[in-house]
């Protein structure tokens, strides 16, 4: 991946990279400072990212080199168990309180491993928070093509575009292999070193005051992506689609679930409408040519919607 600086200069960057925009109270040189060796370049030219939308400066961070600890790159405030360190422990950014990977399916996933939360908003789309439990991270698919915007307190925001790899499928997914090859042999190394020798204290017992990481305190070994965040106690976080139809009370349109991309049809109820007795009446629906109910979420005060099965193809006579 490259970019060209309106001045002309060519700027070749590593085909993983996370642009970070630092607001108020932060500045560039701190950044710069706290993540010596994986700063790609500072950037102050409104014309060099498409994601970006101000001219404020931004850094790039080159993600080309492993993760310290397993498949996936920790973001946090303390340093030396980070890959890219961001604020102070104890001051609105965990110890460590994100991770970005990838999944089964080879998609970019962020995962939310800091009982803090974190602001995401997808496309422009309105920002919502939510957080992991210990243990427990929350789960954020990135599709390619998506623009994800992150916030963690009023400090700092993330602009991310994963890229999309279908036209060289295999040899992207021959490249992740080998990634994910070099991670293991390398954790796999550390367990080793970490047999013969003393252990070390965690995060939390050099710094009782930070804010507590979703992570485990496990050993090298451990791999975010098995821990089980089947049951958070915060609610999924769903994404607007296009619409698919409007009724005498209610419009419908697609919705994404961020944990895990799947698709689901969003009903929008009226004010007037009873809400509880029409969640009543749908949980009690079990007929197999109905569409099912799922869940309800209520986007802002007043405006509520019912998320739904979604029923691909023309009509449901049509799939029967």
């Amino acid at each position: 991946m490259a970019y060209r600086l309106s001045s002309g200069a060519l700027i070749e960057l590593s085909s993983a990279i996370l642009a970070i925009q630092p607001e108020s109270g932060v500045t560039t040189s701190e950044l710069i400072g706290r993540n010596a060796g994986r700063v790609g370049h500072l950037v102050d030219d409104a014309h060099l990212l498409p994601i970006i939308d101000d001219a404020q400066a931004v850094i790039l961070l080159s993600l080309s080199h492993p993760p310290q600890l397993g498949e996936h790159f920790v973001l946090g405030s303390d340093v030396p168990t980070t890959d890219i360190a961001l604020g102070i422990p104890g001051r609105q950014v965990s110890a460590r309180h994100l991770s970005f990977g990838s999944d089964e399916q080879d998609r970019v996933i962020m995962l939310g491993i800091s009982t803090l939360n974190t602001s995401v908003s997808y496309d422009g789309k309105t920002f919502h928070d939510r957080r992991g439990t210990p243990g427990h991270p929350f789960r954020w698919v990135l599709p390619a093509g998506r623009r994800v915007q992150v916030r963690i307190g009023p400090r700092f925001k993330f602009h991310i575009i994963a890229q999309d790899h279908r036209s060289h499928l295999e040899e992207f997914r021959t490249k992740l292999e080998s990634f994910r090859h070099e991670c293991r042999t390398r954790v796999a190394e550390l367990s080793d070193i970490n047999l013969t020798s003393e252990p070390r204290a965690t995060v939390s017992d050099s710094t009782p005051s930070s804010p507590s990481s979703g992570l485990p305190n496990t050993s090298a070994t451990a791999d975010l992506e098995t821990l089980d965040d089947e049951s958070l106690p915060d609610p999924e976080m769903y994404i607007e689609g296009p619409i698919l139809g409007r009724g005498g009370n209610s419009t419908v349109y697609k919705f994404r679930a961020v944990r895990d991309w799947t698709l689901y049809t969003g009903k929008r109820i009226a004010e007037e409408v009873d809400l509880e007795y029409e969640i009543d009446m749908l949980k009690k629906l079990t007929h197999p040519r109905i569409v099912r109910y799922v869940d309800t979420f209520e986007e802002t005060p007043g405006s509520t919607v019912l998320i739904m099965e979604y029923c691909a193809g023309k009509t449901l006579e049509y799939q029967y």
